[in-house]
């Protein structure tokens, strides 16, 4: 059932400053940056997870931004393939290299990769990123979201990463499974990051 006034529609591109701010608070990106860094990480995450996506579902109250899931699916056409967005993201990685801001997270993407390389059978699609308003919070926002990928993709299995400073429990109590999971450490300017990182899965 969506809550009162809640509506579901495509995450606006106006809104990726807002989507940004919620991933940086649900996922507690200011373990890896600060300041300006923390506002272009946050944005690019958004970015990159807009450009594979074929299914940007987004809750709504009004025009208020609360919630929103990027989702994959094998075969599907990548509306923001071709946009700014694509170019945003293709820009922050080629300065990367030079900032030396990706390195920190080599070790989070090679355990990534690795756990990625041992789902079997081959899932249907990916959830690349999931976040909610933390100001919503207690409100189904991200249940409501889960729902309605469910009811638009059901019987496909998808994937998703995610990690020990993520609310990873959200999805044991929803039917996903723990497929993989990898420790790693984080060499970050304030200091080491001990992180445990998984994979799950789960057929909607």
């Amino acid at each position: 059932m969506t809550p009162a006034a809640v509506a579901l529609r495509p995450l606006q591109r106006g809104d990726i400053g807002r989507a940004a701010r919620f991933a940086i608070e649900g996922m507690h990106l200011d373990r890896y940056a600060s300041g300006l860094a923390l506002e272009m990480y946050g944005r690019d995450m958004v970015c990159e997870a807009l450009t594979g996506t074929t299914l940007p579902l987004a809750a709504y109250e009004d025009d208020r931004l609360l919630g929103y899931l990027l989702a994959s699916f094998n075969g599907e056409a990548e509306p923001f393939a071709r946009s700014w967005e694509a170019l945003f993201h293709r820009v922050v990685s080629a300065l990367a290299p030079l900032t030396g801001s990706g390195r920190a997270e080599e070790p989070y993407v090679a355990a990534n990769r690795e756990m990625r390389s041992g789902i079997n059978p081959e899932p249907d699609g990916e959830i690349l990123l999931f976040a909610v308003d933390p100001r919503a919070a207690g409100r189904g926002i991200g249940t409501l979201l889960l729902d309605e990928l469910v009811r638009r993709r059901p019987g496909r299995r998808v994937f998703l990463f995610t990690d020990s400073g993520c609310t990873y429990q959200f999805y044991e109590r929803r039917g996903f499974t723990r497929a993989a999971t990898r420790n790693v450490r984080l060499s970050l300017p304030g200091g080491g990051l001990a992180l445990e990182c998984m994979v799950y899965v789960r057929t909607l």
